[in-house]
């Protein structure tokens, strides 16, 4: 019951900031004391989902008292913080214990619910700000003390209390509820059957239901492992039946999944960050998104169809296909909640959390009218939807809390300068060598991370030495989206694809390599869009749609190049040539010097390698 209540609390908090209801109620509220109390909602809410059947009533109520403790210092510091400014000068002994204690039960916390790796991340930064006087060299700083690094960390608008945080309750949290509350009325069920209706006649077809869902379902689900186990379930089978082996049927889920954190205009909730960060326009970011997304999942369709030809696979004629009119004409009112949020974004300026509660209006407004098959949520089910809510935004509220204390850590310290100033100095002020550093320290460090952590974590550390070398900002950050979220397929944490290779009875580390080919475009186009940003939406008209162009003759060449099939088996020894035209043609023609020469010789190959499939299709259509 307690645990119901903190989680429905920890949803109106949101729901209530977003609505500005504390003005409207004549109350002034700094954005600080709001982001403490649901902070300390959060951490309780993870104290109190560590309570097992099994314990005795003695431990149960230990866990209880500790959450209700989280509680009671989140309300403090939000009560003392309109003057939290002049005390933390004073250094109390009283408000250090506060501000410490919550940082250690945050970090119990985000051990809790995101694991070993990110735990030790921010631990090390923690203990490099009050120990780090004591290395010597370079890397030693001036002592701190305790007491002016917990403050700083727990109660400054800086730590804990910082944009990640704000970001993650005002934002992504309102579009967690949409989510929900879209799959409550049954849209998450409208979207599959309609990625049924569209993609199940054609060869392959199964596969591509489960990408079209993934990358539907994705928009919303904010987490690459969560897509994976909801619709990896019902499309893996699927795609087994329909004679992909385990471990490709797998890698395809997998893929797939993890790209829905790139699908506009959410981009698993780290759009909205990226444009806090960037300091930008919600709609740049979201703009800038598009053409890469559309490449990543061109790339994995290409290859899917292309196998399935190779294999001679068809479409599943044993399975109740859903008809697309009648699919549409039972769930078209779940598009205009969508329709919703892009005209509130892009016509009217709002706020994305603003937008959000506009959609979810729209939402229930049509979902109570016109229903789905025949079934309306009644108000239990909604409340349920609520409280579950709450339940799935604890881990981002945890991580951005977290990732607000490396962020605290590295502008008390001013470490930030030195390590960009180190990582230049690593690659020689070679934006080339920076990239592949980069690339690297995001995979590593993506590790087991959910998209908003992985995002947050590297945008603070590895974006700035990126900028500092020349290159654009929304590209950088982009670059770092992309690689972290990389980390959910590649070998040896891949995840996601972990979880869609238990779910085929497949081994693991063979669906992560087969992740890796599946998801190749990921690891290239993001050193095309730095190296040239017309493919970010930057720049003329002209340029970008030539780039986007080349860019989807390339990708298909090379997918052409590692399945070995196009209108029919390509040679052995031109697959290599297949690979190396379309990487060719690829680039982007204002890269560097010459890039045009390079670009114009891989569509060039590329015609060629089409000139001697025509002679293989004509022997096999009169063999037949």
């Amino acid at each position: 019951m307690l645990k119901n209540i903190l989680q429905a609390l920890l949803v109106l908090v949101a729901v209530g900031w977003a609505l500005n209801v504390p003005v409207k109620l004549g109350y002034q509220f700094f954005t600080e004391q709001m982001l403490a109390i649901a902070l300390g909602l959060s951490v309780a809410l993870v104290f109190l989902d560590e309570i097992r059947p099994g314990w005795s009533a003695a431990w149960k109520w230990v866990v209880r008292l500790a959450a209700l403790c989280v509680l009671a210092l989140s309300i403090y510091l939000a009560k003392v913080f309109p003057t939290v400014s002049i005390l933390i000068a004073m250094k109390p002994l009283g408000l250090s214990l506060v501000a410490g204690s919550l940082v250690a039960l945050l970090l119990l916390a985000l051990l809790r619910t995101s694991g070993i790796g990110i735990f030790i991340v921010v631990v090390a930064f923690i203990s490099y700000a009050i120990l780090g006087y004591l290395l010597p060299g370079p890397m030693a700083l001036r002592d701190y003390g305790v007491r002016r690094v917990m403050l700083y960390l727990g109660a400054d608008p800086n730590g804990v209390l910082g944009a990640p945080l704000k970001v993650a309750i005002s934002i992504v949290l309102p579009y967690i509820l949409f989510g929900r509350l879209l799959t409550l009325f049954g849209g998450a069920e409208f979207f599959t059957d309609l990625a049924s209706a569209l993609m199940a006649r054609f060869r392959g077809g199964h596969a591509k239901v489960a990408i079209t869902a993934s990358a539907l379902f994705g928009t919303i689900s904010g987490s690459a492992v969560g897509n994976v186990v909801s619709t990896g379930v019902v499309t893996i089978p699927l795609m087994e039946k329909g004679g992909y082996r385990p471990k490709e049927a797998g890698a395809i889920e997998a893929v797939a999944s993890t790209g829905g954190q790139l699908v506009p205009p959410v981009l698993g909730a780290t759009a909205f960050l990226m444009a806090e960060f960037l300091a930008l326009p919600y709609s740049t970011v979201v703009a800038a998104s598009i053409i890469p997304c559309v490449l990543y999942y061109w790339a994995l369709f290409l290859q899917v169809d292309l196998l399935a030809g190779k294999r001679r696979l068809t479409a599943e004629t044993q399975i109740d296909i859903p008809a697309f009119w009648p699919t549409l004409r039972q769930g078209w009112h779940f598009l205009l909640p969508f329709v919703a949020i892009f005209v509130g974004l892009f016509r009217f300026n709002l706020r994305a959390e603003v937008a959000a509660l506009y959609a979810i209006a729209v939402l229930l407004a049509v979902g109570l009218i016109f229903g789905h098959r025949g079934k309306r949520p009644g108000p239990k089910e909604m409340a349920k939807g609520i409280i579950q809510t709450g339940g799935a935004s604890k881990e981002i509220l945890i991580i951005t809390a977290s990732a607000g204390i490396v962020i605290g850590v590295l502008n008390l310290t001013g470490v930030s300068f030195s390590i960009t100033q180190n990582l230049v100095q690593l690659t020689g002020g070679n934006i080339i060598a920076m990239l592949l550093v980069a690339a690297l320290i995001n995979i590593i460090l993506g590790m087991g991370m959910p998209t908003v952590g992985i995002y947050v974590l590297l945008a603070t550390l590895i974006a700035p030495p990126m900028i500092s070398l020349g290159i654009e900002p929304i590209a950088a950050h982009m670059f770092i989206l992309y690689f972290g979220l990389m980390s959910m397929v590649t070998p040896p944490v891949a995840l996601a694809s972990f979880a869609a290779a238990h779910i085929a009875k497949a081994n693991p580390w063979q669906t992560s390599w087969m992740s890796m080919r599946f998801a190749w475009v990921a690891y290239v186009v993001p050193f095309l869009f730095v190296a040239a940003p017309s493919l970010l939406m930057i720049g003329d008209t002209v340029n970008i749609v030539h780039a986007t162009v080349t860019a989807l003759i390339g990708v298909g060449a090379v997918s052409v190049g590692f399945v070995g099939f196009l209108m029919s088996t390509v040679p052995g020894v031109l697959r290599p040539i297949w690979v190396i035209a379309g990487v060719a043609a690829m680039v982007p023609g204002r890269a560097f010097e010459h890039a045009q020469l390079v670009e114009a010789a891989g569509i060039v190959a590329i015609l060629v390698c089409l000139a001697q499939q025509l002679p293989m299709v004509r022997r096999l259509r009169t063999s037949r």
